[in-house]
């Protein structure tokens, strides 16, 4: 991070999308009260004591990032911090910085947005499961599951959707960019739903970091982790290249 990151962090922390976005981090909560209800909707289920509350924790988040709202929400906030900003002429207040450290700022504070939705989802997944969840004959109501396999599969699923995210606003930043607001809006969501069902598309799993969960037992731990992260490294040297390229050729 660089000395922009964080000024610009509170300004998109303030901003309408990025609000809608963190409340998400809440859906943990919206899941214990409707399981309490008469409906078939959103219910959670699984084996007698297979849920840890890693694995709820796991589970929250991929609900959440195939929910449509929140991703509109995530991909909105880059529009406001990059395309709304350049047909403004707010980007001017940036005219004697460094441009490279500008689009970098941008980038940063977005991820930033990302990590503290994904604290509030961990503590109100947290509440959920051991006021209600680990007292379901699921719940196991340890916090990390003992099994070890069971262990290392849900980290790299944990770690598969941490990097997808990163790529996705990387992508939106890049689009946003180059592109109006509905091409962005609609390239970037088709990107990540597919991401979402690329595991069962062939060989297209192989290139979306949250596939790798359904190839553990292809490929193990050690190397599910390595190939993850240089799916993100690659899609990262690609996109936030490209984006500070015709960032430093925009007139502002």
């Amino acid at each position: 991070m660089n000395n922009l990151t964080m000024p610009v962090f509170k300004t998109a922390y303030k901003r309408k999308p990025a609000k809608i976005f963190m409340a998400f981090g809440f859906f943990p909560l919206v899941l214990m009260i409707i399981s309490l209800l008469p409906t078939n909707f959103m219910q959670i289920g699984g084996m007698d004591d297979s849920m840890s509350f890693m694995d709820f924790f796991d589970l929250s988040q991929s609900i959440v990032f195939d929910t449509v709202l929140p991703l509109v929400a995530l991909i909105y906030l880059v529009i406001y911090s990059i395309n709304q900003e350049i047909e403004k002429g707010t980007l001017y207040l940036f005219k004697d910085i460094d441009r490279g450290k500008v689009i970098d700022a941008k980038i940063e504070s977005v991820i930033l947005v990302y990590i503290v939705f994904s604290i509030i989802t961990f503590f109100s997944a947290l509440i959920a499961y051991y006021l209600h969840f680990k007292n379901l004959s699921y719940g196991s109501g340890e916090f990390i599951a003992s099994n070890i396999t069971d262990r290392k599969i849900m980290w790299v699923s944990l770690v598969g959707k941490l990097y997808i995210y990163i790529i996705t606003i990387v992508i939106a930043v890049f689009l946003s960019i180059r592109f109006n607001n509905s091409v962005t809006l609609v390239a970037t969501l088709f990107f990540a739903l597919f991401s979402s069902i690329s595991n069962k598309l062939g060989l297209s799993k192989y290139f979306f970091p949250n596939s790798y969960f359904n190839l553990y037992s292809q490929f193990g731990f050690g190397k599910c982790m390595l190939l993850m992260t240089l799916l993100l490294a690659i899609y990262l040297g690609i996109f936030w290249t490209l984006s500070r390229k015709y960032f430093r050729k925009l007139e502002f």
